[in-house]
């Protein structure tokens, strides 16, 4: 099993080789962003893979998920389309986590026409794709993830289907220093019938858990490379302002989306807001609830204290994280930080 973060390393790299040839011919809406705190940080995240929005960037974010995490996600897209997204994701207790989502998009009804142009009434128009992913650590600093897709498109009576494969990996470098909080990340999506894509990028968290940056490269068939990035900050663990760039939307429009969120104990409310230009404008809702895992959730704790710089409390619920869970690697890790910290806040050196 250990040998598979190799196995898809390789699958990747053929991938990147392969988009330049295939041509995306049907399910163009998997491109769509699958939700509101990706889609505010321009869809990038291919380094970050945050919950379950994020593990449809990079199924490898399944690795490092430990709550179970249930999620909604509605937008208003161009023309009148909607489209929705429910998804719920489940973490083990001996690593790895299994993830289920459903999206569907919804065209309303839209003007027909026969094979001679004449106009023949209205028809419906309808997309569908159910996905399924598992993800875990092989090791400290190493995550990969697979994610198999089965999807339709239905216009009128004539319904065509199909299905693809995801997989990724995630790598951070380094233990210690001044960029332990950085990681690499590579994906490759919808590898079967659907757009063929491949994404990779880095990810930093320079300042602990409120600030978060990244920026990836996407490569598509016959398209040039585009540039994705996205920053997140979180005003004391309660509030997140996001600001994105997609270079692929930008050719319709400025490419910048924007967004904002808040936390209230473990249920997360997320906003997005891109601007296509003349095409209109999208607007998009999220919900997500994380349950379980008490040891987790005073970890959790400890990261908004460590951000705070209150480290006598940091303190506190990293020591009751691994009191409930002794095997607790991130939570050991923070505690000892969170000692030298404070450590230098109560004896501070003298010149």
């Amino acid at each position: 099993m250990r040998s598979l973060p190799a196995v898809l390393a390789a699958i990747f790299f053929g991938a990147v080789v392969n988009v330049h040839a295939k041509k995306a011919d049907t399910f163009e809406f998997l491109r769509l962003p699958s939700g509101a705190r990706t889609s505010a940080m321009g869809g990038a995240g291919a380094a970050e893979a945050k919950g379950l929005a994020g593990a449809h960037i990079n199924p490898a974010g399944l690795g490092r998920l430990w709550r179970d995490e249930i999620s909604f996600t509605g937008a208003r897209w161009i023309d009148d389309a909607h489209y929705q997204s429910v998804g719920m994701a489940h973490p083990f207790a001996r690593g790895g986590a299994v993830a289920g989502s459903i999206l569907s998009l919804d065209y309303g009804d839209i003007s027909g026409y026969g094979p001679t142009g004449g106009a023949e009434g209205q028809v419906s128009a309808r997309d569908a794709v159910v996905r399924l992913g598992y993800g875990r650590s092989a090791g400290d600093r190493l995550f990969w993830g697979l994610q198999g897709s089965y999807a339709t498109e239905t216009l009128a009576d004539e319904t065509d289907q199909g299905t693809a494969g995801d997989g990724g990996i995630l790598w951070v470098p380094f233990r210690a220093g001044w960029f332990r909080t950085l990681t690499v990340g590579g994906a490759f999506h919808h590898w079967g019938k659907g757009p063929q894509n491949v994404q990779a990028g880095v990810n930093l968290r320079p300042f602990f858990e409120g600030m978060s940056l990244s920026v990836d490269g996407q490569k598509s068939p016959g398209e040039p490379i585009s540039i994705l990035a996205g920053a997140e900050y979180w005003a004391r663990g309660a509030v997140a302002l996001r600001l994105g760039y997609n270079g692929r939307t930008a050719k319709e429009g400025s490419g910048v989306s924007m967004g904002f969120g808040f936390r209230a104990w473990d249920l997360d409310v997320d906003y997005a807001f891109i601007d296509f230009g003349s095409l209109g404008e999208t607007h998009h809702v999220g919900l997500t609830y994380r349950f379980g895992s008490v040891a987790e959730q005073f970890y959790e704790r400890g990261l908004v204290s460590l951000q705070r710089k209150d480290y006598a409390q940091a303190v506190v619920h990293f020591a009751r994280a691994i009191s409930l869970n002794p095997q607790h690697r991130r939570a050991l890790a923070r505690l000892h930080e969170s000692n030298e910290f404070l450590q230098k806040q109560l004896h501070p050196r003298t010149p």
